[in-house]
This record gives structure tokens, sequence and C-alpha cells, in this order.
């Protein structure tokens, strides 16, 4: 493949949106900005804890099959974010147990109809303390709490952001056979400043969605984080346009190489070309 003509820094785009609806931390285009505790180049600590209710007991089997799904969290950072974010799972090894019933971890979605009976700071808490019972919590961005397939009367997955934040799984993440490591990526990557959910995708990767067709990040989110190197990016202008062949990694294949090429149409414009194969 030819080297890229012009630098990547030269394919990043202006935010032109005159709104904007999730808030200023979220971007859509280079630099996001991480939130809390959280950082885009360096160590992200994070306590991974097991919470089961009085109403809703995890089993052996369960604990022992998230033991082996969480850890593929920190190495879908390390490459994705091409070595510029290691996350460090401190992870629980036996289920706590809640001090109340599951009903009352119910968090309600903005936009949904329903009753929360604790706030999302009384939540926040609680997750925090039983975390801080089983592993050392010093130093965190955020608490992941993994509850068990049981607990049905939390149907949603709870999100909490401040230092640290708080992340768990729930009914959703269970019954749409998402991973859940996939998930608490999801909601990090977040904090780690951007958007996501871009319409212009396909539907393809986590940040579009949470189980999502490839558990992948796609280019111009890995632009938008600083996660994408010069080598793995073809830019050019659309005014020095001429044709070429270039062969290109596909995004969910971990392999060094061109994995995309932007051409810049505007300040607030590019097309931006990638491939994707199940691998």
């Amino acid at each position: 493949n030819l080297s890229s003509p012009e630098p990547l820094s030269n394919c990043r785009l202006k935010d032109a949106r005159l709104f904007k609806a999730a808030g200023e931390w979220q971007a859509i285009t280079y630099p996001a900005v991480a939130t809390g505790a959280f950082t885009n180049s360096g160590n992200v600590n994070i306590a991974v804890v097991f919470v089961d209710y009085p109403d809703a007991v995890g089993s052996a089997s369960e604990l022992s099959d998230a033991l082996a799904d969480i850890k593929k969290a920190s190495a879908w950072y390390s490459w994705f974010s091409q070595g510029n974010v290691t996350y460090n799972l401190r992870i629980a090894d036996r289920w706590v147990r809640a001090p109340k019933t599951s009903n009352n971890y119910f968090w309600l979605h903005p936009g949904k109809a329903g009753t929360q009976l604790m706030s999302d700071v009384e939540i926040s808490d609680s997750y925090k303390y039983l975390a801080s019972t089983v592993v050392d919590t010093s130093g965190i961005a955020a608490v992941w709490a993994i509850t068990p397939k049981s607990a049905t009367a939390i149907d949603e997955g709870f999100a909490y952001r401040t230092t640290p934040s708080v992340f768990s799984t729930g009914g959703s993440t269970y019954s749409g056979k998402i991973p859940i490591w996939q998930h608490f990526v999801h909601e990090t990557l977040h904090s780690h400043g951007a958007l996501g959910h871009s319409p212009k995708n396909a539907q393809i990767g986590l940040f579009w969605n949470t189980g999502s067709t490839g558990a992948t990040l796609n280019s111009w989110d890995a632009m938008t984080f600083g996660w994408m190197k010069q080598e793995n990016v073809y830019c050019i202008s659309r005014s020095n346009v001429a044709p070429q062949t270039m062969t290109l990694v596909p995004i969910e294949r971990e392999q060094f190489g061109l994995r995309s090429v932007i051409v810049k149409l505007s300040d607030y414009e590019a097309l931006v070309i990638e491939s994707h194969r199940k691998d």
C-alpha cells in the first residue's frame, strides 16, 4: 500500500453541531476528552464485583463463566486503543450479597415508565461499598457490578457517571445474549468522552450499540479518541483523489496494516472507507 499523502490530522473535522443533545462531553470528532478518572492515554483501574440479592442468588457456574468473560474487556481495550489505554481489572472472586432485594436496584432509564425505589446516588453508593468489601477500590475509574440472571427485576443495566462511575448488568444484558464484557466496554467508551451510536455505520461495532454485529471500534470513533495511528490511515483531500488500488485490513481482525481510507470532503464532512469481515 502507498503511504498516506496527507497527515491523519488533515482528515479530522470540525464539530458543526449547534445543539449537543447528549452534552458537551460526548464528542463526535477529535478530540474526545475523557471524564472523571478515565483517560485516553494511560491506565484505567476498574473494580469488578459480583453482586447478588436476597431474592436472586448467584450460582457458582455463573461466577465461573463471568470470571472468564470479563477479562476479555482489557484485551479489547489494549488492541482497539492501539496500546494507548491499559485496563487494570481488580476482579472479585466470589458473590457479595446486596442488603436489599433486587427490585430496589431497578434503574429507571431516562424516557422509560416505571418507579425507581432507590435514587441513583443510593444505588451507586451501595455498589461502591459492596465492591470495597472484596477488592481494592483506591484510585478506580469505575465499579462494574455483575448481577445474576435471576435478578429479572433489574431489567436494564445501571449507569451513573461520577468519580468513580458505577455500571451494572441487567436483565436485558442476558435476554439479549450480550456478552458481559461487551456491555461494560460500551458504557465505558462513553466515559472516554465520545458519543458513539453513529447512524451512518451500518449498525456495526460495539460503540454503535451493545450487542450489535462485530465487537469492533470503527475508524472514526478510534480517531475521535486519538487511538488511530498514522500508518493505519490513508488520508487524502477530495481535490487530490486519483485512481489507486489499496488493500484494507478488516476492522474485526487483530492485524497491523492499513485499516481506513478517509477522503476529506470539507471541514465538516468526510468519506470513511473500511473493510469488515466475519473472521
